[in-house]
């Protein structure tokens, strides 16, 4: 009986096929499901309460931050995740401490989504809007057109006194008081506008 030793071509064209496809199939699927989780999110405003402390004393660059969505109802309980940026004490001024935190995954129950937010106010623990838990009031900036600061309120503004939805307002946040510290404990909420940001 005469066995081949070498499988015929066609044998090893299909059995090359078999293990090839499954790889571009696998990133078919994944590309799809990534898009899924993405695909009808529209722009929301929401209202998130804060999962852990920030403060120049402890928070250092890298940390996690994370809040836990209140509002809209549909979101409530999401998880909104980032990271500090970078964190600045007063310095020898003893003046006009920060921190630069940025969110950039809203996770929901069977998805997650990468996300771009903008920072429309806060308020501490204590509820008292757009200060931090020392009383000290707080200034909302943002990265501007040419990589400089400004503040959120003339930023959102335009010609028209409406709000300007560009692209420059989708950067890293950052946080400022005029003492030499900034604290906001567990529970100070913030208020943004979510967009799904494109992979």
């Amino acid at each position: 009986m005469y066995f081949p030793l070498v499988a015929s071509r066609r044998d090893v064209v299909t059995g090359l096929c078999g293990r090839c496809t499954a790889i571009p199939i696998f990133v078919v699927v994944n590309l799809a499901a990534q898009t899924a989780a993405t695909h009808g999110f529209e722009p929301v405003e929401l209202r998130a309460s804060l999962l852990s402390p920030m403060t120049t004393k402890l928070t250092r660059k890298g940390d996690i931050v994370s809040a836990r969505v209140l509002e809209p109802d549909r979101l409530q309980g999401a998880i909104l995740e980032g990271d500090v940026r970078d964190v600045r004490g007063g310095g020898a001024s003893g003046k006009h401490a920060s921190i630069q935190f940025q969110f950039h995954t809203l996770h929901m129950p069977g998805s997650t989504v990468p996300v771009s937010a903008r920072l429309l106010s806060l308020a501490s623990s204590k509820r008292r809007k757009d200060a931090d838990d020392d009383g000290l009031a707080i200034e909302i900036e943002r990265a501007g057109h040419g990589g400089g600061l400004s503040s959120v309120a003339s930023a959102l503004r335009n010609a028209g006194g409406k709000q300007d939805s560009t692209s420059h307002l989708t950067g890293p946040i950052r946080i400022s008081t005029t003492a030499a510290s900034l604290s906001l404990a567990t529970g100070s909420e913030f208020v943004l506008h979510i967009e799904a940001k494109e992979q």
